[in-house]
């Protein structure tokens, strides 16, 4: 950044110079030995153009040029990448359309700071403190997040049921994404030792679905991700894993409640 910066004011200054381009023909050895710049990859007659613009820049060169560089107006880079090893390409505007650019930009700063309810020159510090000030909101939706999962817990147990001596449950809970509801999930496996889950969440118009059990529910017959698979499918979904673990999503949000009975249901009839 810095770089192009200052190549970007090296070229302004030269064109405040006002400085004659001139032209000349002459041998390529001859030019070479001037150390006028030639273009890799480019093939030269006997007698090559030169292209000189006083002591600052010359080159090789067939196509037009300005007859002086105050003619160029302005010179503004806007972008620049690579383009081969050690070798740099830069775009550049001039003239009018530098101009217009600058304009544009005047016109969004004058609009940013309109946004910002301040002045152009305290953007950066209303934008520094949005930042500090979404980061302490998303810490204090993270912690309520946690503080509703934790009060959730008891609504959840209570659809806990039992099957020969494993405890087993299935609920639509609350949950933004699949790893809010990962979480919820080890919550819930913490408070019902040797069983066997699945919990749902509507993200949006996706379903998550996420299944759990014990080693004593597994060894029960309890196969999570079959679990899952035959949830999934009721929403229009898909997904699997292992027997102590797995997850789906579904494409069909109203047949959330219905895919959950599915999955209590199936685990139920696993657990022999």
């Amino acid at each position: 950044s810095r770089q192009l910066e200052e190549v970007e004011r090296l070229v302004n200054d030269e064109i405040l110079t006002g400085t004659e381009v001139t032209f000349r023909n002459m041998p390529l050895d001859e030019a070479k030995k001037l150390g006028a710049m030639a273009l890799f990859g480019e093939k030269y007659g006997k007698i090559v153009r030169v292209v000189s613009v006083g002591d600052f820049s010359m080159e090789l060169c067939g196509g037009s040029h300005v007859s002086n560089v105050g003619e160029i107006g302005s010179f503004r880079i806007i972008s620049e990448g690579g383009i081969g090893s050690g070798v740099r390409r830069i775009e550049a505007i001039t003239g009018k359309a530098a101009y217009e650019a600058a304009l544009a930009d005047r016109k969004l700063l004058a609009h940013t700071a309109e946004l910002l309810k301040g002045k152009e020159e305290d953007i950066p510090a209303r934008i520094e403190k949005l930042e500090a000030a979404l980061k302490e909101a998303k810490k204090e939706v993270q912690k309520l997040k946690s503080e509703q999962a934790r009060d959730s817990m008891g609504n959840i147990l209570s659809k806990a049921q039992e099957k020969n001596g494993i405890p087993f449950l299935a609920a639509v809970v609350a949950a933004d994404n699949m790893n809010e509801l990962r979480k919820i999930a080890d919550m819930v496996k913490d408070k019902l030792p040797g069983g066997a889950f699945i919990l749902g969440c509507a993200s949006g118009d996706k379903v998550n679905l996420v299944g759990m059990a014990a080693d004593e529910a597994v060894q029960h017959g309890v196969h999570m991700g079959k679990v899952v698979s035959r949830a999934a499918k009721v929403c229009n979904g898909g997904g699997g894993g292992k027997p102590g673990k797995a997850q789906a999503g579904g494409k069909d949000v109203t047949k959330l409640e219905a895919a959950i009975t599915e999955g209590a249901k199936a685990i139920a009839e696993m657990i022999g």
